[in-house]
Parts: structure tokens; sequence; C-alpha cells
């Protein structure tokens, strides 16, 4: 079993690390097939809704997204592993990988005409999949801390995030977070933080808390900070797109967060095999 187990966890590593060789293969490898494999919206060739998220403009654009990657591409997997939640990982992969492309693609196709009416767009990049990676993280984050303690701890969590998220977008795109965003962010993480207080202290059958490790705690304070750079680099203000297409895409990258998010959170609704997470061990539990 434990000979089963390792090798299953080499197989899960071996894919997350054959990802930037792929890219790195497809961006020199076949330099004649760019042509082919990038999405020109002018026209419309279904397979390239795929094809596209694995060609770079460049090298630079590859080096950014496999910078991206880098960053962010164990963090799911960990929380992953700490609640027991493999299956969920792989199946989100492969969602991820196949279905999210499609998504993005068709949302630039429909939406980019209405921002940029005079360019024809050439969507290619990993870029897309690396948010969707930003938004696996989210939801794994959140399921670890509903597994590891409960769903008032990941709501509040997941609520105070978001606040942090709207202030870190207040500097990324005004340079500043305006007095009335301060105010109501500053107000929510108060509510949020005393109404957590409250029912913790007097709402009945949530039960004592197990203590947080340290491998733990740093983790989970590493993953935020990779959440909070990714989404600085991926939500910049609208870009002024060259002639030759968009080279940098928000609206791309904002549709990996929210189609990663759908689809992180929708294989959640798929059966998986019982496994013994990290907080079974701890507690009694089974997952």
């Amino acid at each position: 079993m434990r000979a089963k187990s390792w090798l299953v966890t080499a197989t899960e590593l071996t894919v997350l690390g054959a990802l930037p060789l792929l890219l790195y293969s497809v961006q020199h490898g076949f330099p004649g097939l760019h042509d082919a494999l990038i999405f020109n919206h002018a026209r419309f060739r279904g397979y390239t809704l795929i094809t596209s998220a694995y060609v770079h403009h460049s090298e630079s654009h590859l080096l950014n997204n496999l910078f991206g990657y880098g960053r962010i591409a164990l963090f799911p997997y960990i929380f992953c592993r700490l609640s027991g939640h493999r299956q969920w990982f792989r199946r989100t992969m492969v969602a991820l990988l196949l279905v999210l492309p499609v998504l993005s693609g068709l949302t630039n196709y429909f939406v980019l005409p209405h921002l940029y009416p005079e360019v024809i767009p050439l969507s290619a990049g990993f870029s897309s999949i690396v948010a969707g990676f930003v938004a696996f993280l989210c939801v794994a984050l959140g399921r670890y801390l509903w597994t590891e303690y409960d769903g008032l701890v990941a709501g509040t969590a997941t609520a105070i995030g978001g606040f942090c998220l709207v202030a870190l977008l207040e500097i990324r795109w005004y340079g500043t977070v305006r007095p009335i965003v301060g105010g109501v962010v500053g107000l929510g993480f108060l509510t949020v933080v005393s109404w957590y207080l409250q029912q913790r202290a007097f709402s009945v059958g949530l039960g004592p808390q197990p203590g947080l490790r340290l491998f733990e705690g740093v983790v989970i304070a590493m993953g935020w900070v990779v959440l909070g750079s990714l989404i600085w680099d991926l939500l910049p203000v609208l870009p002024t797109p060259d002639p030759t297409g968009m080279r940098v895409n928000p609206i791309g990258h904002a549709a990996g967060l929210i189609w990663g998010t759908v689809l992180a959170a929708g294989t959640t609704q798929l059966p998986e095999q019982p496994t013994v997470s990290h907080s079974s061990t701890r507690t009694g539990r089974h997952h």
C-alpha cells in the first residue's frame, strides 16, 4: 500500500513538473506550428481554443508564465493532500488543462471585440491556466480549512481574503486605497472578525479548535502571499493593445480566475473514494 501511495505521489508530481517542459518544447521544438496553434479571432478554429494555451508570443511571454506557474503549482496540491482530496486534485487538474482554455478563449472571443473593436486579437499563452490555478488554490485553501477546522473558520478566512483582495486591487488600479473603499473594507473586516468571535464564544456545537501546526501555518501564509502576488500580476489596468493583438490580456486572466473557480468548486460535487486526511490523524475523523 505504501509503495502504491508513493507511486501515485510520484505520478502527480511528475505531471506538475512536466507542464513547464511541455510549454518549453512547444515553444522551441515546433516554431513553424505557432501560427496554426494560436487562437486568431479573425479565423475561428475550434481546436485552437485549447492549443493556444500552450504556445506563446515570445520567449519573455513564456518565461513570465512559467514564473507564475512555478509560484502557484504546488500549493493546491499541498492543500488537497492535507485535506485528503487527492482525487479532487486530479480531476480539477484535468478540467483546468483541457476545459478552462476553451471557456477562457470563448470569453475572450465574445468580450474583447466590445472593448477593443479596432484590434483583431491573437490569443495565446498559459496565463489563463495560471489564473485557474490561483482560483484552484483559493477553493483548495477554503476546503482545507473547512475539513481541518469547520465552516465558520473557512467562511471567515474567505471573507477576510476577499476584503484584502479588494484593497490590493484598489492599490493596483488606482495607486492608493480610496477613502470610501478603505472604509468599506475596514468596516467589513471588523464585522467579520466580530461575528466570528461571537459565534465561537456563544454558539453551541462548534467544538474546540485544533491547534495550528507550524508547517500548516507557514504554508497557509505562503499561499496567501503567492495569491496576492499573482493576482497583482494577472489583473493590471486595462492595457492599450498593440497592432498585432493583445499582449497583456487581463480579460483572459479574469476569465481564468472566474472559470477556474467554477471548475474547482464544481468538481467538489463529484463523488470521491474516502481517503484519510491529515486532519483525521489529529482528530480521528475520516473524509
